[in-house]
């Protein structure tokens, strides 16, 4: 029961850093007069994208990854939303060069393609997570300690 409650909670943070994702991309703080409470504000919306990676990289690392379906499986849909992205931003702006068809291949394997530079973060990182799973016996935990720590030293 415990364990539950505990998902629940992590279900309402990841409720409340949505709209704080979405404060980011609409830059509503930037119309706050008050210097301090604009940048208490700034660094509260701001903590939102590393908490997605701290409870992805903990809910990662407590599944059973006896195989690579869970990562081919992202891949496909990286793959698939990020040519969706690309089609329609190219219908909308009329801009099919090659320079774009470029900036999207570069964008897709090294960056991470457009909004969905996120899915190619966990892409990056789970092999890794992987490995450290299988060679070292490392628990969820110390992913959790891990994944704060990089934060703060970022």
């Amino acid at each position: 029961m415990d364990v539950i409650k505990q998902y629940n909670s992590v279900g309402l943070f990841k409720f409340i850093m949505a709209f704080c994702v979405v404060t980011i991309h609409t830059n509503v703080i930037g119309i706050i007069d008050n210097i301090l409470i604009r940048r208490v504000a700034f660094m509260i919306v701001h903590c939102a994208v590393p908490f997605f990676f701290i409870v992805s990289s903990y809910f990662l690392s407590i599944k059973d990854f006896s195989n690579w379906g869970y990562f081919e499986k992202l891949i496909k849909l990286y793959v698939k939303w990020s040519l969706i992205h690309f089609i329609v931003s190219g219908i909308i702006n009329e801009n099919f060069s090659l320079n774009s068809l470029l900036d999207f291949a570069h964008q897709l394997v090294f960056i991470g393609y457009a909004h969905l530079w996120y899915i190619w973060g966990v892409l990056i990182v789970l092999p890794i997570l992987l490995q450290l799973l299988r060679k070292k016996k490392l628990k969820a935990s110390h992913f959790l300690i891990l994944s704060f720590s990089s934060y703060i030293l970022q």
